[in-house]
């Protein structure tokens, strides 16, 4: 039974959204595809991700060491690896991930680029060599689903998308090298087209997800 796992990174609506829009077609068209699958939502700004703090990087050494120097968590150092192991378990276990954000000033949201920072985890999705880190994650594929108001990609402004290639960089970090894009620009700049660039990011959002059986 495949798992998909929607993690969005807006804090609008689809009504509004032309991001939502387009990655609510594709869970539509992969449940349509996929009658046995399930569908997971971690919405970023209504649950909001843990944050790294000293408190916390504590709280996990100490679990790391607990079969050692025999401490056990307090109630509340638990709920803290609770939290941690919560989003990460929910990645590890989809087989389709599903990342919807706008572009906010060249990146990412920070609620997803905290979630990228909590399934970045050593002995988990990755290890330490002697050649170097080594992705342990795989079999999984990520879609990427983001919206700009301008033209980036195919003009000379592509490198400006800091948060795709930063998508692109983690993925491949923990050994996830099938990452697809599926961009929605230039709606605020060309106003008469922004129907077609959306139906047009639609189209690709339900052939991809066709494609993702």
């Amino acid at each position: 039974m495949p798992k998909l796992l929607y993690v969005i990174a807006h804090p609008g609506t689809a009504e509004k959204s032309l991001t939502l829009k387009v990655s609510d077609t594709f869970i539509n068209a992969w449940e349509q595809n996929n009658p046995e699958g399930t569908v997971d939502v971690v919405n970023l700004f209504e649950q909001e991700p843990p944050y790294y703090t000293q408190g916390s990087f504590d709280t996990i050494a100490k679990e790391k060491f607990s079969t050692i120097t025999g401490q056990e968590l307090t109630s509340e150092e638990t709920e803290v690896m609770h939290q941690f192991n919560y989003y990460f378990n929910a990645f590890d276990e989809a087989d389709v991930v599903v990342f919807a954000n706008p572009m906010w000033n060249y990146f990412l949201p920070a609620e997803l680029k905290q979630y990228l920072d909590l399934i970045q985890v050593s002995g988990k999705s990755f290890k330490y060599t002697a050649e170097g880190p080594v992705g342990l994650l795989q079999d999984k594929e990520i879609v990427h689903i983001q919206a700009a108001g301008g033209f980036y990609h195919g003009t000379a402004m592509e490198d400006e998308d800091l948060g795709s290639k930063y998508i692109d960089h983690v993925m491949q970090f923990i050994g996830l090298n099938q990452v697809h894009h599926i961009y929605i620009e230039g709606a605020a700049f060309a106003p008469d087209k922004a129907d077609s660039i959306l139906q047009n990011a639609k189209d690709q959002a339900t052939q991809l997800a066709a494609k993702l059986v």
